[in-house]
């Protein structure tokens, strides 16, 4: 059984189809009526699955000549309103402004009132990204007019590998330190995504000692919930983050990456003894961490709002 996407653009008058065969790594795109014949087919790398999050799933039989077996099919019809971004979207070529133009409205509904209890203005004059592995939480902080302020958490639905940092290309750890956003990722395979600047100074300082020549790349925090090396947070929240990300501005994202909470647990016992300069990355992390201080439960009752 194969998966095709089929997307399908209005304006009011006629439809304008196209037909998107799913392949590991590429999508290849044609116009419908093109579909038996592969004529005048164009392939392009990239995440074009942005065109899915609009769309549904249903079934169809093949439309070529030969017969087949039965094909998983989603739709996706959209009004003019939509369909500059849905144009972009499936040609892999969606900017940022127009995802912040498309997701800005529903991003605001869900989090102005979280700064509001926060006591935090939108947007923010900085952002902090607070990830904790082992209990897959990843933490918004604001700074607003001078205070950093806990806004939210995230659950972090998929993250593979465990304690200690990423070493190399290929061991699907998640790397753990202080880092920055790099890019903002309009066209992602994952939704929308955010990528960090591993390997950053650090981290290159110790694979050299090290002698590894490939201590990895491409690390995002992203939608959808599943992840080999990144943080998969789910689409809502990605779409948060990175609404916020772009107005605020990608330099002034600070993204802390810890094996545990350091704000509680002591260091020492998650150094490995084949690494010892993990011990001096712990030790920093944790005096980040330090600087964003969870608030105590309010007596009173009063609650954050819900997710």
């Amino acid at each position: 059984m194969r998966s095709v996407v089929v997307v399908v653009l209005h304006a009011g008058v006629g439809l304008h189809p196209f037909a998107a065969e799913v392949v590991p790594g590429e999508y290849r795109i044609d116009t419908w009526d093109r579909v038996r014949d592969r004529g005048n087919s164009r392939t392009f790398t990239g995440q074009s699955e942005a065109v899915l999050r609009f769309g549904y799933t249903g079934r169809l039989d093949h439309p070529g000549d030969h017969p087949v077996q039965p094909i998983t099919i989603r739709f996706l019809s959209v009004p003019l309103a939509g369909l500059l971004l849905v144009c972009a979207a499936a040609a892999g070529a969606a900017t940022v402004e127009q995802v912040v133009e498309h997701y800005r409205p529903k991003v605001e509904q869900r989090l102005l009132p979280r700064f509001r209890f926060a006591g935090a203005d939108w947007p923010p004059e900085a952002v902090t990204l607070l990830a904790i592995k082992d209990v897959l939480r990843l933490e918004l902080w604001v700074r607003s007019g001078g205070v950093w302020r806990h806004v939210r958490d995230y659950r972090i639905k998929g993250l593979s590998g465990g304690p200690g940092p990423k070493l190399r290309e290929g061991d699907r750890q998640v790397p753990e330190g202080i880092y920055h956003i790099s890019r903002l990722n309009p066209n992602s395979a994952f939704h929308l995504s955010l990528k960090i600047d591993y390997p950053n100074a650090f981290d290159r300082q110790q694979a050299r000692r090290e002698g590894r020549r490939n201590p990895g790349g491409d690390i995002f925090i992203h939608g959808n919930r599943v992840s080999r090396g990144c943080l998969a947070i789910g689409n809502n929240a990605v779409e948060e983050l990175f609404v916020l990300t772009a107005l605020v501005g990608k330099e002034k994202v600070e993204v802390i990456i810890a094996p545990t909470d350091f704000r509680i647990y002591s260091t020492r016992h998650l150094v490995p003894q084949d690494h010892p300069w993990v011990g001096e990355l712990y030790r920093r992390i944790a005096a980040e961490m330090r600087r964003f201080l969870r608030p105590a439960p309010d007596r009173a009752g009063a609650r954050s709002p819900r997710h």
